[in-house]
């Protein structure tokens, strides 16, 4: 129940996955973003999924700050610091979720009357005539200031397709060509520019119109042996041999597409919010 109230603070708008370069330095931002929001050290904690502990026990920094913890914070599992916060694991929290930072004046505990008291008869059979006051309280925790909790989330989407890097040629032109700041969202959202290309034989060879217009690269992360892809619903390739990079052709922001290997769906993209650039036309001066 915890963790699920920590859920509804402040969800940061990095959603890459941290890494062992950079665990340590977001964390840190992340923590100083708490204190411009006047968020007091001495009262914040962080939690950790049990991902992010792996990754910053290799950090030399981290590890170092183990010898500045108190008694008192070992007792209360702390395994670490970061710019001064106690960071303590946590290993509920949902896979998305790589890191909690908290000011706890803003996690407030709190007991409510499940059933309200009354004066109720003891039918036992034993005590004739007797009462009593019954009633029955609950407790938990609540998020009494959103700014108060920071949570870091990965995009769940990471392990299954990525966008290749801007030098990757594919079929002919390079991910710069195609496009530019292109990111799939935890949703499938595509956001992001489209170019719109001429002359890109490479995607089809036989069909002209096919040659020119906006076009997605996207690699897969998952592998297998057989890929299908649906367009608006419709198979517009079926079982063909399994390929790391691909290159969609998009038509309209309407547009999606759905991936599926060895008959298991990975992903559908959606180009809703992505910016399709349009063909120049030239102007003839007089």
């Amino acid at each position: 129940m915890a963790i699920d109230e920590l859920m509804k603070g402040t969800v940061s708008s990095d959603n890459k996955a941290l890494t062992t370069n950079d665990v340590y330095k977001k964390i840190v931002a992340e923590v100083k973003n708490m204190k411009k929001r006047n968020m007091k050290v001495s009262m914040m904690r962080i939690a950790v999924s049990a991902d992010t502990e792996e990754l910053l026990l290799t950090d030399e920094k981290f590890s170092n700050s183990s010898s500045t913890i108190g008694a008192e914070l070992l007792r209360e599992g702390v395994i670490g610091k970061i710019a001064g916060v106690p960071v303590k694991t946590n290993y509920l929290m949902d896979e998305d979720v790589e890191f909690v930072i908290y000011d706890k004046r803003f996690i407030q505990k709190y007991e409510i009357w499940k059933k309200e008291p009354s004066v109720e008869d003891i039918k036992d059979g034993k005590h004739i005539g007797s009462s009593a006051l019954q009633g029955r309280q609950v407790g938990g925790l609540m998020v009494t200031n959103k700014l108060g909790v920071q949570i870091k989330k990965k995009n769940d989407l990471t392990d299954k397709v990525s966008i290749p890097s801007g030098e990757t040629e594919l079929y002919g032109k390079t991910v710069n060509d195609l496009a530019s700041n292109l990111e799939v969202q935890s949703d499938g959202k595509v956001t992001g520019t489209l170019n719109y290309v001429t002359g890109y034989t490479g995607f089809n060879s036989t069909v002209v119109e096919e040659q020119s217009g906006n076009y997605f690269p996207f690699s897969l992360e998952v592998t297998g042996t057989n890929m299908t892809f649906k367009k608006n619903g419709e198979v517009s390739k079926e079982n063909i041999p399994f390929e790391k990079n691909n290159v969609f052709r998009i038509t309209s922001k309407t547009d999606k597409f759905e991936v599926l290997v060895d008959n298991e769906s990975v992903i559908t993209f959606d180009f809703s919010e992505t910016k399709l650039k349009t063909a120049t036309r030239s102007r003839n001066k007089k």
